[in-house]
């Protein structure tokens, strides 16, 4: 199962606020802004960058818990767990469930994933994948992320494995909050629910 998504939160924060930013090329992009300065295995932030944006994405539950533009640092998704992914569940446990270690929201978000292949340049993008294996539900969650090269967006690529002898049925969610300092009064939030 392969699950294609885009996070347009940046260009909402640009459309807004005018802001013009002059287009620069991939060249010059510093090392520092694609990738890690270090990647021994006992680090849990994985940071990666273009002309526009900052990505960090935390290996400890596999969060997104910062996205900014480079001129305007703000953090939309500053508060809590930021982005994370609520897989193999959604919602509660049921008391059997939780007696037997089942967490709210699933696994995939208290894990440690894998680092599979460090920030690098795919055609002028740069591009990572990381990896979680659930250990209750037999599940293995493959992410791989890449930036554009210039714009402030990223796509993000989920495949899902099951990894039991047996068929196996799973809820998966993408978990965003978005709070202050991005949200406050004078913040126009459009969505499509009729209550909330």
């Amino acid at each position: 199962m392969k699950n294609l998504y885009v996070l347009f939160i940046p260009i909402c924060i640009l459309a807004a606020s005018g802001y013009i930013r002059q287009k620069e090329t991939i060249d010059s992009l510093k090392q520092s802004d694609l990738m890690n300065e270090k990647t021994s295995k006992t680090d849990t932030i994985l940071k990666m960058g273009n002309n526009s944006i900052i990505l960090l994405v935390n290996l400890k539950g596999g969060a997104y818990i910062d996205f900014h533009l480079k001129e305007l640092p703000v953090n939309p998704i500053s508060w809590r767990l930021g982005h994370f992914v609520c897989f193999d569940r959604w919602g509660y446990p049921s008391a059997t469930e939780k007696a037997n270690g089942f967490l709210i929201h699933g696994e995939a978000k208290t894990e440690m994933w894998d680092l599979l292949n460090a920030p690098h340049l795919i055609n002028s993008r740069p591009a990572s994948s990381i990896m979680c294996t659930l250990p209750m539900a037999g599940l293995q969650l493959t992410r791989k992320i890449e930036l554009s090269a210039d714009e402030p967006v990223f796509f993000v690529t989920e495949e899902i494995k099951n990894l039991n002898k047996n068929g196996r049925t799973f809820n998966i969610v993408q978990h965003v909050t978005i709070a202050p300092p991005f949200l406050d009064k004078s913040t126009l939030f459009d969505n499509n629910t009729l209550q909330g």
